[in-house]
């Protein structure tokens, strides 16, 4: 039987043979930038035309037109949420883990699996998979925030899930800051399985800010330089906006090197909340 023969019948079976099949080399992901004002105008437009009811959560989608899925990057997707005063986006979950970072605002905040969360610039609160989250703003200006998840990643398996409470509002079972105090510097001896899934958790601006200005030249990334919380998401050349500045140092030059993921970033080249996708 020739070659071309067999193929065929096994093709009309939905079958194929492996000797036609060749394993997929790495394809890097071409770099783009979004410009923070184009977001903004969309975040503020879209909170005049769309009830908080009608869409649960107001967000945009950062899409890369690099990629032919509508997602930042293969296994991220980020948007940008705006709440404005008086709203409370609804409780759910879901088995994507999230990342809020807050662009502007304050007197909102987010509660997760029954623990409030505030929300003021530059904080960083963590929604691990499957915890129950939701949103409100108490205060009298809208609230931005921006939001990284790896549902990309969650979907490429097929086990993605996600369910609705039956509550809009999940009752309020902890103490505010009790995480914090849970999981700082003093911590129960005893292992907490449910922490392995990841714990809510909120790095307030103002202790980073105190951290970022306590570094010391020593304190530089070799490959980063003076820009080591690059790749937490924060610059110390570019602290968010109305939060003070961060002692100048004479400017280093970091090593080159490749880096084998793709990475997110705010920061020293770019406008207050502008975002960049950088190739591997």
């Amino acid at each position: 039987m020739k070659l071309e023969d067999l193929d065929s019948q096994l093709e009309k079976n939905h079958l194929s043979g492996f000797w036609r099949t060749r394993v997929p080399s790495h394809s890097s992901e071409a770099p783009y930038l979004w410009k923070w004002e184009a977001l903004l105008d969309g975040l503020l437009k879209a909170s005049e035309t769309i009830g908080i009811e009608q869409a649960e959560r107001r967000a945009i989608r950062v899409v890369n037109p690099h990629l032919p899925t509508k997602s930042t990057s293969h296994t991220l997707q980020v948007t940008f949420s705006i709440v404005n005063p008086g709203e409370v986006a609804r409780a759910h979950r879901h088995n994507m883990a999230a990342i809020r970072f807050v662009v502007q605002g304050k007197g909102a905040y987010t509660v997760v699996d029954g623990e409030k969360f505030y929300m003021e610039e530059g904080d960083l609160i963590l929604t691990p998979n499957w915890t129950w989250h939701d949103h409100h703003n108490e205060s009298h200006d809208p609230i931005i925030w921006l939001d990284g998840l790896d549902g990309p990643l969650i979907q490429s398996f097929n086990i993605l899930f996600f369910e609705e409470s039956k509550v809009a509002e999940q009752p309020i079972t902890h103490q505010t800051g009790e995480s914090l105090s849970r999981l700082g510097f003093a911590r129960a001896p005893k292992k907490n399985e449910s922490h392995e899934r990841g714990v809510p958790f909120r790095y307030a601006w103002k202790d980073t800010h105190a951290s970022l200005r306590a570094m010391g030249d020593h304190d530089c990334d070799a490959y980063d330089g003076d820009s080591a919380f690059q790749r937490q998401g924060i610059d110390p050349d570019t602290p968010p906006h109305q939060h003070g500045d961060l002692p100048r140092r004479p400017r280093s030059r970091p090593n080159p090197r490749r880096r084998r993921v793709s990475r997110l970033e705010t920061g020293r080249h770019f406008r207050r909340a502008d975002l960049a996708v950088a190739r591997p």
